[in-house]
């Protein structure tokens, strides 16, 4: 299990001094490396640490412009999560995008790339590689969910043209005998 880097602690990439999240990907207790059960107390620490890691004024002038826009965010993040009222909207905002996220990726496809992002972001530390039976498992899984959509579809198309065979053998009955 890994823990979420905190900031300054992330990958960003060759010649990227800062994440450029934008403002609908950002999560909050990503950004501040807290967990999400974390206490007021726990959010305010890892804000001023993080403040103290990144702050402009300390970074050499190309990077001054990502540090400003990070303590932007930084700011942000602790705004809402440090007044109980706006972490619950914040968290409740979450958990709808959650929701949709499971929704959307599990009938559809979802919108993340094949083997990037988790869909389930209150449980990323909770993830762990599948074993290779619990990859047959939802192979199999997979399969029989298409085989019982296609069966369904099978069965309603044959109930639908026994349907019209018998409308059509008794209209034709009904014609001959009048």
């Amino acid at each position: 299990m890994s823990t979420p880097p905190g900031p300054g602690q992330q990958d960003h990439g060759a010649g990227s001094a800062f994440p450029e999240a934008p403002a609908s990907a950002q999560n909050h207790y990503r950004l501040l490396g807290v967990p999400y059960t974390a206490s007021r107390a726990e959010i305010s620490r890892a804000y001023r640490e993080a403040v103290k890691r990144i702050h402009p004024d300390a970074k050499r002038p190309e990077q001054r412009a990502a540090a400003e826009e990070l303590t932007k965010r930084l700011n942000v993040a602790w705004t809402t999560l440090s007044d109980p009222e706006r972490r619950r909207q914040y968290d409740a905002t979450i958990r709808a995008d959650l929701v949709q996220d499971q929704i959307m990726g599990r009938y559809v496809g979802g919108f993340y790339p094949a083997g990037g992002g988790v869909a389930d972001p209150l449980a990323q530390d909770l993830k762990r590689d599948q074993t290779p039976g619990e990859r047959r498992e939802r192979q199999e899984a997979d399969r029989t969910a298409f085989v019982t959509l296609v069966s369904a579809f099978a069965a309603f198309a044959l109930i639908v043209i026994v349907m019209l065979l018998l409308w059509s053998s008794l209209s034709a009955l009904l014609r001959a005998a009048t």
